[in-house]
């Protein structure tokens, strides 16, 4: 504000703006293609982010999760068809967490033996995952009883 006050009486007397602000060229394609790829970018990000639960919502009607006597298995077929299995055969002990959400649903992260950080299989949405998580220490954990 001061320095707006500066520059007006400035003008006001003909003195030269020099030190507070420097000429500036009238505003050409330069701004406007300045402005166009600036805001290009906040858009796509804005439209990464808002379409990511589509994105996921579609991935989730496309995976099967599977659980035999010795392995955990993701199945999950792509756009083209084609299938993408991963398996995971738990050590012992077993690390397991589970995130409960409403209705019964939950994920369920199974990491590896040392405890890491990253999750080594994650299984989303799965109904009843109270249910999953027991059938799965009971088949893998020798020290849990099988129910």
């Amino acid at each position: 504000m001061v320095l707006r006050g500066i520059v007006t009486w400035q003008m006001l007397h003909q003195i030269p703006t020099w030190p507070f602000i420097l000429d500036r060229p009238p505003a050409g394609m330069g701004d406007f293609w300045g402005f166009v790829v600036f805001g290009g970018v906040f858009v796509t990000i804005g439209s990464a982010i808002l379409s990511l639960p589509f994105i996921q919502s579609a991935r989730a009607r496309r995976t099967v999760y599977a659980l035999t006597r010795t392995r955990i298995l993701t199945i999950r077929i792509s756009r083209r068809g084609l299938p993408r299995v991963e398996a995971l055969e738990p050590g012992h002990p077993l690390h397991l967490l589970r995130q409960d959400y409403s209705g019964g649903r939950g994920s369920i992260l199974v990491y590896p033996r040392n405890h890491g950080t990253h999750a080594t299989l994650t299984l989303t949405g799965i109904d009843n995952a109270r249910a999953v998580e027991r059938r799965i220490r009971a088949t893998f954990d020798p020290g849990v009883p099988k129910a």
